[in-house]
């Protein structure tokens, strides 16, 4: 699991052996809150790279003591290492008709179509995840209404689904995503894709975002219910959903608040992540 990559001069890597009660659980929640990548240990211990400032070092492992995690090691490491330890997200990713292909350097462009290039460590990353690899299928499910004119991805973290839905379908793409960062990069990786037509912007969801044909949304589930009536309210009438992000224990939170407004057309189970097309 993997998320944003900083560029600041004064940036050092840290990798910190954690434990909590779910170890899984944890792992996405470091990824939300600015660790660069997670790796599991077991149900209830697991690393955690971060990369930034010891300011910023601070103030992430607050965060985690403030939501039941403790870190037990805390060691600097050299970029070199980090890069080591995650050799899975340099491996290209085949989903469908599109192929993710992770790069070292930014100088190389994706000219293939169905290909996305990312850099490793940007956003949500590279498709492995659950919650991505999911939204990824189930955009190209047969379900899904067409013809799709306007797409709006909603908390774009990498930009991954953006650049996928601009492709697959062949529109422009609107991405709205609250941390700085994470657009920083999104907008690296999209140098690297000009095939794609996505604006990136930073902030909310707002009255500004309307008529969408297709809402993509992978955040936190307790959030997507927050935010329910104003992806309502961005959605065409005859709009299509897709809700990703909701742990297992979760689910009757998303299906009570979204199930009187839309029906279920797919619904796909990943280790203990789920994903919703949902339809009006």
């Amino acid at each position: 699991m993997e998320k944003t990559q900083t560029n600041s001069e004064n940036s050092r890597w840290w990798r910190l052996k954690c434990q909590s009660e779910a170890a899984e659980d944890d792992c996405f929640f470091c990824i939300e809150y600015g660790a660069s990548g997670t790796e599991q240990l077991s149900h209830n211990q697991f690393i955690t790279y971060f990369e930034g400032d010891r300011d910023a070092l601070t103030e992430f492992m607050q965060r985690c003591s403030e939501n039941g995690i403790e870190v037990l090691e805390q060691t600097e490491v050299p970029n070199e290492n980090w890069l080591k330890n995650c050799q899975e997200i340099w491996q290209p990713l085949d989903i469908g008709k599109l192929r993710i292909v992770p790069v070292l350097e930014p100088k190389e462009v994706s000219t293939n179509p169905g290909e996305i290039y990312i850099l490793p460590g940007t956003g949500f990353g590279t498709g492995h995840h659950e919650t991505t690899s999911s939204v990824l299928r189930l955009l190209q499910s047969k379900k899904l209404a067409k013809p799709i004119c306007k797409v709006l991805d909603l908390g774009s973290g990498s930009g991954i689904l953006a650049f996928a839905a601009s492709l697959l379908f062949n529109v422009k793409v609107d991405a709205i995503e609250n941390d700085p960062l994470a657009v920083e990069n999104a907008k690296q990786s999209q140098l690297l894709n000009p095939n794609t037509k996505v604006s990136f912007y930073l902030g909310e969801l707002d009255s500004n975002f309307q008529g969408y044909d297709l809402i993509l949304a992978n955040i936190y589930a307790e959030v997507l219910c927050q935010l329910k009536e104003k992806i309502v309210n961005a959605l065409d009438a005859n709009g299509s959903l897709i809700l990703s992000g909701i742990h297992t224990d979760k689910v009757s939170l998303i299906e009570n608040a979204y199930l009187q407004s839309f029906k279920i057309l797919e619904h796909c189970e990943e280790g203990n992540w789920n994903t919703y097309l949902l339809s009006r």
